[in-house]
């Protein structure tokens, strides 16, 4: 008990009296001192005739605690060290003190101790069942000897039974958790009302209530043996894990939480699955190589393969319907092994689904990285694919699910704010009163609100596949903001990428961006016309470029000629670039022409839009961007589109706050004006005095004009950035550059675009529920021949990526065959006509010689002479 005492602090002692219902003493005992040579507390019982003699009471710093006195007093003993080690002093309520000598104490103590056992002994063979006896020899080992102090006569012979019989488990009735009646469970520590019925126990320690005896909790000084409830949401109670080599009690539930399972007999398992993963994880964590030897439904036994003692064993408990530990041996003397059967393909699915899930087009060849670097297994190539397999294979459910909640999640994003537009349509079905899926298109209000007030009068559009479980083709369309950078638009799923759907597309898009019939606006595309008639069509050049190399103009000459037509900026220039490639090719002159040049070349589009490009980078640098989102079902990927622009807005508006300080000009734009500046450099200006002139470049002379902003070479007015000679001008002038580049490149106008940040919405199936919109189906899918393709093919004349650290060679496309036998073009020696001659002659007697005879020599019954 001294023991105890100085372990835990605080003691309550709780004594049955009469009544049945304990009285609890208030306050807790201070022990100090050790009893002749022992530090132990020893149990005792006084004689009857004691107690009227005398009363033992409390002294100790704190005063006299046991002041009351009747003939039901209970006292608590404060044993306190002496000046002289000899005696001990008994306080008492008297001022008349008793001197009790160490001797005499300790031989009446132990006197008393031996008759309580003695009595315990007896009474306990009588009321101890079959059940109780063998529990108690399994307990015995885990459970102090409880101890208790000299206390009143009246109530010492009680406390004694009380704590010193060997009952089911040794513990006082704080520590039991009890249960009244079908009532609320107690726990250590918590405060017992001293009025409360608590079940009787006997004389041998262990309840009379048959509901405390089939209780799951297991002993209540374990940390972490509460009871656990599949099904419970607190998770107070299972959080706590106590140390590896904790000895654990009984009736315990697995914790599938736990970081590092542990087993011990009467553990218990939800069924042979959880059983089963829970040794594979505990496998994993030991690097354990360990085997199924019985696995059935009722019944699972696990040992271990390098031949050590190691087994476990577990089978399904009736009484408590739920697997249980029933055989184990916990001693492993193997080493750590890299190869583990139990982790399956499933398993390796289970551990990384949500990173496969991020990335859809991880290789196989990473999943055996990852397997190995941080669960220190090795896994095959076939079962990471198959991993992976199983992981998509579990996607499709969601994808048909979310076509369900598809127009729920549309309305919640029109309830998110007034001016968002989401449109869902669908076609009926004969088959069923459900509608299936067919388009889907969306313009949120920050984004076409920002277009109008901080972005140029330009955008692009093209569509791109779904790479994912989601079929179908994505049309978007995408701006430039005042650093020149992308700014997406909207976007929409359609079924296929034909005339109906692009005009569909742009009849929203019109309606939400006021476009009207498109005056002032330019719209670049991959050779498509729209419905705007009034806007200015460019066609992408680099698909103009593929287009032509596909009838034979390929080489890296024919592309320098091409790109140097499109990117003269005045149509002298043009017929200059355009004459160098005729007298090149010209045929390759004559079908470039066939191709309208006011969609591709510079020197020809309008300069209203202050935008000078002539390809759609932009459009493909937005399909890059959402790659791992096309690869989701539709609402994740909508949504993390949705979630990608919304961080980008606000990125957006923290980076206009890092320009440099006093810098109106975006950053990209200033970069570009520094080149253009060293380009000015070989420029003489030559002024008329009335804001005019004439600016000579290498014997190429323009006129530029600061009334209107122009300059003959037209960069200035396409673009809205000064030109080498309209620079090399300011610079004469010494005028400010900044009063000379277009608006649109200024801070106010960039923020201006991300001044409208997109609002938050509540997500999920619960939200999408409560919408409780109707319910769609997901489309058809047509199955065509042949695998599918995951990337996209790619022209002839486009250059291939280049995969570094794999063997490379040169292809043979393009090269001349010259035959080494007769010298002309066309065929090499093995099929040239001479040579071929050569070999029927020798066939019919002539000389064998090189290549042929060697060959005949290698046929079968082939003669190497002549007949």
């Amino acid at each position: 008990m001294n023991d105890i005492i100085s372990y835990a602090g605080n003691v309550e002692l709780y004594v049955d009296h009469d009544i049945n219902i304990p009285e609890i003493v208030e306050g807790p005992p201070l022990l100090t001192g050790p009893v002749g040579n022992d530090k132990e507390v020893l149990d005792a019982e006084d004689d009857e005739g004691d107690n009227s003699s005398r009363d033992i009471s409390v002294h100790g710093d704190e005063g006299n605690l046991g002041s009351e006195k009747s003939s039901d007093d209970v006292s608590v003993i404060d044993w306190e060290t002496s000046s002289d080690d000899s005696a001990w002093s008994l306080g008492s309520d008297n001022t008349n003190d008793e001197q009790v000598s160490i001797a005499e104490l300790t031989n009446e103590v132990r006197k008393r101790r031996r008759n309580a056992r003695i009595s315990s002994r007896n009474k306990a063979k009588v009321h101890t069942a079959t059940r109780n006896e063998q529990e108690n020899e399994q307990e015995d080992d885990h459970v102090e000897e409880l101890e208790a102090t000299v206390t009143d006569a009246a109530g010492i012979e009680e406390t004694a039974r009380e704590t010193c019989s060997k009952g089911r488990k040794k513990k006082t009735v704080a520590q039991h958790k009890v249960r009244q009646g079908g009532g609320d469970r107690v726990r250590r520590g918590d405060p017992i009302d001293s009025t409360q019925q608590l079940p009787v126990s006997d004389d041998n320690g262990s309840s009379t209530d048959e509901e405390d005896r089939e209780s799951n909790y297991a002993d209540s000084d374990d940390p972490g043996a509460w009871e656990f409830h599949w099904n419970s949401d607190d998770e107070d109670d299972i959080l706590v894990q106590p140390e590896p080599d904790h000895v654990v009690s009984r009736n315990v539930y697995y914790n599938p939480k736990w970081k590092v399972p542990y087993f011990d007999i009467g553990m218990r398992f939800k069924d042979a699955k959880q059983f089963r993963l829970a040794v594979c994880k505990y496998s994993i964590q030991k690097q354990a190589q360990l085997r199924k030897v019985r696995n059935e439904r009722t019944r699972v036994r696990f040992r271990c393969q390098t031949g050590c003692k190691w087994e476990l064993f577990a089978s399904y408990d009736p009484n408590y319907e739920c697997f249980a530990v029933k055989t184990y041996y916990s001693e492993h003397r193997c080493f750590k092994s890299y190869d583990n059967e139990l982790v399956t393909y499933k398993v390796v699915a289970d551990i990384f689904k949500g990173r496969i899930y991020e990335a859809p087009f991880t290789k196989p060849s990473e999943i055996v990285k990852w397997c190995k670097a941080e669960i220190k297994v090795n896994i095959t190539l076939d079962k990471a694919e198959k991993a992976k397999k199983h992981v998509m294979t579990q996607l499709e459910g969601s994808y048909v699910d979310e076509y369900k909640y598809l127009k729920s999640y549309a309305k919640v994003l029109r309830e998110s704010h007034p001016e968002n537009t989401v449109v869902v349509t669908a076609t009926e079905t004969s088959s069923s009163e459900t509608r299936t899926f067919h388009r889907m298109y969306i313009c949120l209000h920050s984004l076409k609100q920002g277009w109008k007030d901080g972005c140029r009068r330009f955008f692009g559009v093209d569509g791109c596949f779904l790479k994912g479980i989601c079929k179908g083709i994505m049309l978007s369309a995408v701006g430039k903001d005042g650093n020149n950078q992308m700014f997406p638009i909207a976007w929409a799923v359609v079924e296929s990428e034909c005339l109906e759907s692009w005009q569909w597309f742009f009849e929203l898009l019109k309606t939400d961006l006021d476009l009207g019939s498109g005056a002032g606006l330019t719209v670049m595309s991959d050779e498509h016309q729209f419905i705007l008639p009034e806007a200015e069509h460019r066609h992408c050049a680099r698909h103009i470029y593929c287009n032509w190399a596909k009838l034979g103009h390929r080489g890296d000459e024919m592309k320098i000629c091409f790109w140097n037509c499109a990117k003269a900026t005045f149509g002298d220039d043009f017929i200059d670039r355009l004459g160098e490639l005729f007298a090149k090719n010209r045929q390759g002159h004559d079908d470039l022409l066939q191709y309208p040049r006011e969609h591709w070349c510079k020197a020809f589009i309008q300069d209203n839009c202050k935008c000078d490009s002539i390809d759609n980078n932009i459009c493909e640098t937005f399909n890059s961007w959402i790659l791992g989102a096309r690869c989701k079902a539709i609402i994740a990927m909508n949504d993390e589109i949705r979630d990608q622009l919304m961080l980008r807005i606000a990125d957006k508006r923290l980076f206009a706050e890092k320009w440099p300080e006093g810098d109106d000009i975006a950053p990209r734009i200033r970069k570009k004006v520094e080149e253009l500046k060293a380009e000015s450099q070989g420029c003489s200006v030559q002024p008329n005095g009335v804001n005019e002139f004439e600016v000579n470049d290498g014997g190429d002379q323009h006129v530029v004009k600061f009334n209107d902003n122009t300059c003959t070479c037209r960069y200035w007015q396409l673009s809205g950035v000064p030109c080498p000679h309209a620079l090399a001008c300011i610079r004469y002038k010494r005028w400010s550059v900044d009063d000379y580049i277009s608006d649109f490149y200024k801070k106010e106008k960039f923020l201006a675009a991300y001044a409208y940040p997109l609002q938050c919405i509540r997500k999920g199936t619960k939200a999408w529920k409560a919408v409780g919109e109707e319910e769609l189906l997901p489309p058809p899918v047509k199955s065509m021949p042949g695998r599918p393709r995951k990337k996209r093919r790619r022209h002839k004349g486009e250059p291939q990526k280049i995969r570094r650290g794999k063997l490379r060679k040169l292809t043979g496309r393009g090269r001349k065959m010259t035959c080494k036998v007769c010298g002309s073009e066309g065929h090499n020696r093995r099929t040239c006509p001479s040579n071929n001659a050569k070999g029927k002659n020798e066939s019919a007697g002539v000389k064998i010689t090189g290549e042929k005879k060697r060959k005949k020599q290698g046929g079968e019954g082939a003669s190497t002479s002549g007949r």
